[in-house]
């Protein structure tokens, strides 16, 4: 290497040295900025109405009940109300109402359902949380859906009734906090009534 050469590259070297060791000032910040995080969309629907059944069945088919028909119907109308390609994850209790609930959107795009603990809803709130940029699709019931939406920062108390089905709660998180809007879901497939 000629000295000219070497001269060039220690120029350069102290030069990029001298910006170095200068930085920007006090009046920036030399890290680079952090992009917001996206929004989460989280579709919160309590499972569709469940078969009652009679007294005398068996206990674990009392626990846990399947859907009626009115709740299937409403079940298969949730994919109408809700963005079925781009949900990326289904969070759903291990009852067969929660899951019958979801099974239309499940076979749609194909997503594998998560199953979570009722009880743990810090821990599903942390698990929403973490899901930047994507649509989520939770199937609670009447006694975890009110603690779902304050631990994700809803501020207004919810209630829901034993008799009271297809409300859908969009809840949408991002760095301001939580808002939510209040759907119905599974209202526009037609109920057949073998009484007309």
């Amino acid at each position: 290497m000629s000295d000219y050469s070497r001269r060039r590259l220690l120029v350069a070297a102290l030069a990029l040295a001298g910006v170095s060791a200068i930085g920007c000032g006090e009046s920036c910040s030399c890290e680079a900025p952090r992009p917001e995080p996206a929004d989460v969309t989280i579709y919160i629907v309590r499972h569709a109405e469940k078969q009652q059944l009679p007294e005398d069945a068996p206990e674990a088919e009392r626990k846990d009940p399947p859907l009626s028909r009115d709740g299937q119907v409403r079940a298969m109308g949730l994919t109408e109300d809700v963005p079925v390609r781009d949900i990326s994850a289904i969070y759903v209790t291990k009852t067969r109402r929660s899951n019958d609930t979801a099974s239309a959107v499940v076979a749609l795009n194909g997503v594998k359902p998560i199953i979570y603990p009722p009880a743990d809803t810090d821990g599903l709130v942390e698990r929403l949380r973490k899901r930047h940029g994507q649509h989520v699709l939770v199937v609670g019931h009447s006694n975890t859906i009110p603690l779902l939406l304050a631990g994700l920062g809803v501020p207004e108390a919810v209630e829901i009734d034993e008799a009271q089905y297809g409300d859908m709660w969009v809840v949408t998180l991002n760095g301001a906090g939580a808002t939510v809007e209040l759907r119905r879901f599974g209202e526009s497939v037609e109920r057949f009534d073998p009484g007309r």
